[in-house]
């Protein structure tokens, strides 16, 4: 039997309902570590450097994605912002958790 590893998440949107919700979560799975916090604010990236042993923190999405590959990103930023972090953690091979609604439309 072959022994699976960990999944590598990312939270993009580190405010304090992923600090006091989404990583909570995250923490009662065994095969997933969250590796990678993306936030602009840098009180918020300190949250997550004290909350969470050897994360990775990033002020800039891309540079996030392009620089740590995750396995997913789980999306927790503003509602705002949902769509164009989706768009870009896809893009870049992720797989996304979002709280948000999304409807497919074809253009007439």
């Amino acid at each position: 039997m072959a022994i699976r590893s960990k999944l590598r998440g990312a939270i993009s949107g580190f405010g304090e309902v992923a600090a006091r919700a989404h990583l909570p979560g995250w923490r009662t799975r065994d095969d997933v570590g969250i590796a990678v916090v993306h936030d602009p604010l840098s009180v918020r990236r300190h949250e997550a450097i004290r909350l969470i042993k050897s994360v990775r923190v990033y002020d800039d999405l891309g540079l996030m994605l392009d620089g740590e590959s995750p396995d997913f990103v789980d999306i927790a930023s503003p509602p705002a912002y949902h769509a164009e972090s989706v768009r870009a953690a896809l893009n870049a091979g992720a797989n996304v958790s979002s709280k948000s609604r999304y409807v497919l439309a074809s253009r007439v």
